[in-house]
């Protein structure tokens, strides 16, 4: 393991922050300095600085405690819920950055696909970018599924920068205060991180690390 430090300033003018990050497989959710207070970190270069594109790290942190796989929202691995435990049905909201809410109590017309991300978590870039190349290059509109990114953490103005800079073919949200992050994991936890739910069965799929198209199709069937 090593560690990295990445200073961010706050286009609403809070000074700059200094933050440790600890290198795993994706970002790991731990910040326990800045969690109360301003909980999005790694950002990307403000809107208006000299940096064209979101710029990408393999790691970012904000802190909290280890995983249980026996919790079924609070999952440490890839899972599949059990047929004789009750259905657990998504829920929490979400802004999206033109605006949208997001309201998963009310999202039950076809599969919904959450990808959570941070802003510059290199794999989860490259887990988006992946899936984009087979949306397009297969003609994909998505009409019979939902699928949203949400970044953990991230600041509006942020989340809006760092949608625009990619330009993925679905909705980008964020999750500033952790809420909708914390009811399917616990702080801690690494991103990409991913969850689907279907109308009839509820939560169906919960993952920890990078997912795919292939993967998620199992659980949603084939997108069209």
């Amino acid at each position: 393991m090593a560690f990295i430090t990445y200073k961010k300033s706050l286009k609403a003018g809070l000074a700059s922050l200094s933050i440790i990050a600890l290198v795993s497989c994706g970002s790991e959710i731990r910040d326990t300095e800045l969690l109360n207070e301003a909980p999005s970190i790694l950002a990307p270069p403000a809107p208006g600085s000299s940096t064209a594109t979101p710029t990408a790290s393999p790691t970012a942190s904000v802190g909290g405690n280890e995983l249980n796989c026996t919790e079924p929202r609070h999952i440490n691995c890839s899972h599949t819920p059990n047929p004789n435990q009750p259905i657990v049905p998504l829920a929490g909201e979400f802004l999206t950055t033109d605006g949208q809410k997001i309201d998963l109590d009310k999202v039950k017309d076809k599969p919904t696909i959450i990808l959570f991300a941070q802003e510059t978590c290199s794999v989860c870039i490259e887990e988006h970018l992946e899936i984009q190349t087979l949306i397009e290059e297969n003609g994909l509109t998505l009409e019979n599924v939902n699928l949203y990114t949400v970044l953990v953490g991230a600041y509006p103005e942020d989340a809006e920068y760092w949608a625009e800079g990619y330009n993925f073919p679905w909705p980008v949200g964020y999750d500033q205060n952790l809420e909708l992050f914390s009811k399917y994991f616990r702080l801690g936890s690494t991103v990409p991180t991913a969850i689907v739910g279907t109308p009839s069965q509820g939560l169906v799929y919960s993952h920890i690390g990078k997912t795919s198209k292939t993967e998620l199709e199992k659980y949603t069937g084939k997108w069209r």
